[in-house]
């Protein structure tokens, strides 16, 4: 266990968090974070010569604990507070009327079977596993259903960082230098749009003497 945990450093760490965030329906791909995984992998077994059984079971242990977390954390905000969550703003969007109905019927058609599918299913998957404890099913069916598709998907997302190797390397810096680009120029944006409204806004008049 404590050779198994000298693999994990805080890359994995942010792994983790993100995966978690992903997984209580904060906007981002898990996919991502798996693909990074994989990066992760490579380095270790070819560039710092470290045992590939370790360095595989170390990351999907991480990718596949996130992922849990994160959705059984949603499943428990539907069981325990249902409408409520809904009302939330930052789950306005998510949980919006549309999606839910469609999630009703995807439940309608394929039962508990709906959680194994809807974890290949970005667009659902959040609003499924909310409704799934929002309807009241149960957690061992929820945590099996949901368990095994993870367990699928996981090894095959961090396979592909894996082989993509270095060439995946320069993609995901490309794509991090592009986000990081966008957020730049949204804030400052957003910081020219706080300039110009404010002095459209009409100074407030004085107080009577």
């Amino acid at each position: 266990m404590d050779a198994l945990a000298s693999y994990v450093d805080w890359r994995h760490l942010g792994i983790f968090a993100y995966l978690f965030a992903c997984g209580i329906g904060f906007p981002g791909a898990e996919e991502i974070a798996l693909l990074w995984g994989g990066l992760i992998v490579h380095a270790q077994i070819w560039t710092y010569g470290r045992e590939p059984g370790l360095a595989w079971t170390a990351t999907v242990l991480v990718c596949l604990a996130g992922i849990v977390a994160g959705d059984a954390t949603l499943f428990w905000l539907g069981r325990r507070y249902g409408r409520r969550v809904r009302l939330l703003k930052p789950f306005r969007r998510l949980l919006r009327p549309r999606r839910m109905r469609r999630v009703r019927e995807f439940f309608h058609r394929y039962g508990s079977g709906a959680i194994f599918i809807a974890r290949f299913l970005p667009g659902i998957r959040a609003a499924t596993f909310f409704t799934a404890g929002w309807t009241g099913m149960a957690t061992w069916r929820f945590l099996l259903w949901n368990g095994v598709a993870a367990v699928l998907s996981v090894p095959i997302g961090v396979w592909i960082g894996y082989f993509f190797g270095e060439h995946g390397k320069a993609m995901l810096r490309r794509i991090d230098l592009t986000i990081g680009a966008v957020l730049l120029l949204a804030f400052g944006g957003f910081l020219l749009w706080r300039r110009i409204r404010a002095r459209r806004t009409p100074a407030a008049p004085a107080p009577p003497t």
